[in-house]
């Protein structure tokens, strides 16, 4: 599990290995994303930022917008659970980020934690 907590907002990412749908050449992950709002004020999510690196070295960047349907309201002193997947060529990846929230007509950025996904059956190296 990793963390961030700031502007009174804590952020945590579960991930899980899918050895059932992955392969030596093509791996899956489920994570879940849990925002707790822990300020006395309605936060809404509006944007998110995700740069993802790959084991290979590459990276690219989601920079996603929400639409109408998808600008989440987290009450006070509630957790919103965001479940998601992916897949990807290389035997591990890191992902970092942020997300963009509003309150109170004020915008701010919250950090995403920085969470790896590696594959349970890949050499570890130091360096």
């Amino acid at each position: 599990m990793f963390f961030s907590d700031a502007n009174d907002v804590k952020v945590a990412v579960v991930p899980q290995y899918k050895n059932e749908s992955s392969s030596r050449h093509d791996s899956h992950w489920s994570y879940s994303v849990f925002i707790e709002n822990n300020s006395e004020c309605i936060i809404q999510l509006v944007s998110k930022h995700w740069r993802i690196t790959y084991a290979d070295g590459t990276s690219h960047e989601v920079l996603k917008n929400a639409t109408l349907d998808e600008k989440l309201i987290i009450k006070p002193g509630t957790i919103l659970e965001s479940k998601n997947t992916t897949n990807f060529k290389t035997t591990s990846a890191i992902i970092e980020g942020h997300y963009v929230m509003t309150s109170k007509g004020n915008e701010f950025e919250v950090k995403i934690p920085t969470f790896s996904l590696d594959t349970p059956y890949q050499t570890m190296s130091i360096n």
